[in-house]
């Protein structure tokens, strides 16, 4: 059975975070850098069993009120990030973190 293709062609300006919503949803990550987009195929077993281990050693470490989470998505200026762990610090007051 043949299966079907996505055909896509990239943006004639450098990658933008919309442009991400135009993707397949294959379980490839897709970040951009610099204008640049990055793929990478899913995480196997191994990375995300020692990426669970190093979360919750880092968690166990932290001050009260840090969070320490997986593969949140990061903007940054120029770039759309997936991080395996991501360390964040408390809110300001009067700030509130989106807990998703």
């Amino acid at each position: 059975m043949a299966q079907p293709t996505y055909e896509w062609r990239p943006p004639e300006r450098g990658w933008r975070e919309q442009d991400l919503f135009d993707l397949p949803e294959d379980g490839n990550r897709y970040e951009i850098i610099d204008g640049s987009l990055h793929v990478t195929p899913p995480p196997g077993y191994g990375h995300q069993l020692l990426a669970d281990e190093i979360r919750s050693a880092i968690q166990a470490a932290a001050p009260t009120g840090w969070w320490v989470i997986r593969e949140a998505g990061l903007r940054a200026p120029g770039a759309n990030l997936i991080p395996d762990i991501t360390v964040l610090r408390p809110s300001p007051p009067g700030r509130h973190v989106d807990a998703g």
